[in-house]
Order: C-alpha cells, then structure tokens, then sequence
C-alpha cells in the first residue's frame, strides 16, 4: 500500500498546525512574568501524538529507510513527551529534566536531514533539509537557553521552531 503525495502533504500540514500552536503555547507561558499559572500540557502532548503518528507512519513507508527513520522518530518523539510530562507534573527532578526537550528536538532535527534522500532539486528533499537544519539550530538554541536563561536564547528557540512550523505548512505536495 502507497500513501499519495497529498495524503503526505495533508499530514505534514496537520502536523505544522499542532506544532505551531503549542510552540505559541509554550513560549507565550514562558514570557508571561509574574502570573502563577499551572504547567501547560500542551508540549508533551503534541510529542506523544507525533510519536504515535510517527509510527503509524513507519507502517505504511514506501521504503525501508522511511520505515527506519519514521520509527526513530516515534521512539524520540513518544520518549521526549514521557519525561517532559513527568518533568512538568513534577515527578522528574533530575537536572537533565528540562534538557530533554531541546535535545530531542535536535536529534529529530538529525533524522530530518537522514529522512532528505533524493537530489535538492527535489521540492520534498529541499524541504526535509530546510526542516532538519531549523531543528537542529532550534535544538541548540534550546539548549543554550535552558543553560544561560537568556530571553534572547529563548525567542531564537521559538523563532526556530515556528519556522520549522511554517515548513511543515508550507510542506509541497
């Protein structure tokens, strides 16, 4: 069974809308100061979701290193959203707990430029490319945040990670 070119477009752009409103979510509760709010669920929720579509997706890959990088994903994705909603619900103290996110965005960012075969002439190559390279950056940015707790490693951390949202919207068919 083959997935058609706009059933993966259609994919990519439900992914980009979820992805898009919880960065908006996460990095709109992390600039708000001085309320007292409960933490968002929002963020591990969307990486238990993209790492159970994940998978569905390694099920019906056209090749084998779909299938191998779409379940790397799942396996990322779905361990990512397990520690950071332990994090968020208090039950992870460790001080790699609030690393876990930005770190898992890079490597997924990774599997994006593994996941780019095909030439660049290619609109989809071109894409998973320009995806990897925004999770990538986005990953660093976060980690740099986490460590110095600058504003300004925060907001390239967002601004990453809604570009790469744009991308999956954008995502041609």
């Amino acid at each position: 069974m083959s997935i058609s070119g706009l059933e993966v477009a259609r994919a990519h752009w439900l992914f980009g809308a979820l992805f898009l409103a919880m960065v908006l979510d996460e990095v709109g509760s992390t600039l708000e100061v001085g309320t007292s709010r409960r933490p968002s669920y929002s963020l591990p929720l969307v990486l238990l979701l993209a790492g159970v579509g994940m998978w569905g997706a390694s099920v019906f890959a056209n090749s084998v290193i779909d299938a191998v990088v779409h379940s790397l994903w799942g396996d990322v994705l779905l361990a990512a959203g397990s520690l950071e909603l332990q994090r968020r619900r208090g039950r992870l103290r460790a001080w790699w707990g609030p690393l876990v996110v930005p770190i898992a965005v890079a490597v997924c960012g990774g599997l994006f430029l593994a996941h780019s075969d095909g030439p660049l002439s290619d609109p989809a190559a071109r894409w998973h490319v320009l995806m990897g390279w925004a999770l990538v950056m986005a990953g660093a940015a976060g980690v740099a945040w986490v460590r110095r707790q600058r504003q300004g490693w925060l907001m390239a951390y967002g601004t990453l990670l809604a570009a790469f949202s744009f991308l999956l919207l954008t995502f041609p068919r």
